[in-house]
């Protein structure tokens, strides 16, 4: 039998990916801002609308905007962290648009 630990990386390479996810280094024409994820404080359920899932239209199967406890500290908005994971792909957007 095995047994799995809900809510916890199965191996080292999960563990260190969801680490990767936490954090990105924006580069701007000011220089370098290092930006992390963090949980909403409050609730253990308190959730928020993923700002860059409703930007590009993702919903949830049941056709619902996709929620998540995740927040960049220095933006201020929510981000899903995960597989899709927005919180990398909404500041790599950013650096490409403050290049432009």
């Amino acid at each position: 039998k095995h047994q799995l630990s809900v809510g916890k990386p199965h191996n080292l390479e999960a563990k260190s990916r969801i680490q990767t996810q936490l954090s990105f280094i924006l580069q701007t024409n000011e220089g370098s801002q290092v930006h992390m994820a963090e949980r909403f404080t409050g609730s253990r359920n308190y959730k928020r609308s993923c700002v860059y899932c409703r930007s590009i239209g993702v919903t949830t199967n049941s056709g619902r905007t996709v929620e998540t406890q995740w927040k960049c500290e220095q933006c201020a908005v929510a981000l899903c962290i995960g597989k899709r994971n927005c919180f990398t792909l909404f500041h790599e957007n950013l650096t490409k648009n403050s290049q432009e």
